[in-house]
């Protein structure tokens, strides 16, 4: 698990790299989203929007499903992202958490949401040998053909990682 997490950062952190920018939750969004769990948890109050959407992404990076539908009912926004254009699906996708990711589908995330140097949810499943999740996204509509700013496509990250049986996955998704 944490060296999946290793390389799924690692994905991400190349994705800003390319864009110039930060990748991942910044200390301070950390911070923010533990101070207001706490407090919501303490005060037995629900959580403000802005936390919730907080927590939804941390919820998504601790794969705690529980946490992710709870927050989805008191209103968390399914396609929150954060200040490096990540979401939460992206995060689920390249850990290969399904369920995760559909409860996000099912309440709006998009397939083919990119981050500011167009990383997609795809690209994270791909990049990190996540099967099942690559069909799932692609059954919800994501894009095998997208590129990021460099060029890259899913099955070129898949391909990176020596990840063959999902690179023929994606490169017959995209010849459709």
């Amino acid at each position: 698990m944490k060296a999946r997490l290793a390389i799924l950062i690692a994905g991400l952190v190349a994705a800003a790299v390319i864009e110039a920018s930060a990748c991942g939750t910044s200390h301070s969004e950390t911070t923010s989203a533990q101070q207001g769990k706490a407090a919501a948890q303490q005060s037995g109050a629900a959580a403000s929007p802005d936390t919730r959407d907080e927590l939804i992404f941390k919820a998504a990076q601790d794969g705690d499903l529980v946490q992710i539908k709870s927050l989805l009912e008191a209103g968390a926004r399914a396609d929150y992202t954060n200040s490096s254009g990540v979401t939460p699906l992206m995060i689920a996708a390249g850990l290969g958490n399904t369920g995760i990711a559909k409860a996000l589908l099912d309440r709006g995330a998009d397939a083919n949401a990119k981050t500011p140097g167009g990383y997609t949810p795809l690209m994270a499943a791909a990049l990190n040998g996540q099967k099942e999740m690559v069909q799932l996204l692609m059954a919800k509509g994501a894009d095998p053909t997208a590129r990021d700013v460099s060029g890259k496509t899913a099955a070129g990250y898949a391909q990176d990682q020596q990840h063959s049986e999902i690179v023929g996955l994606l490169s017959t998704a995209a010849t459709r």
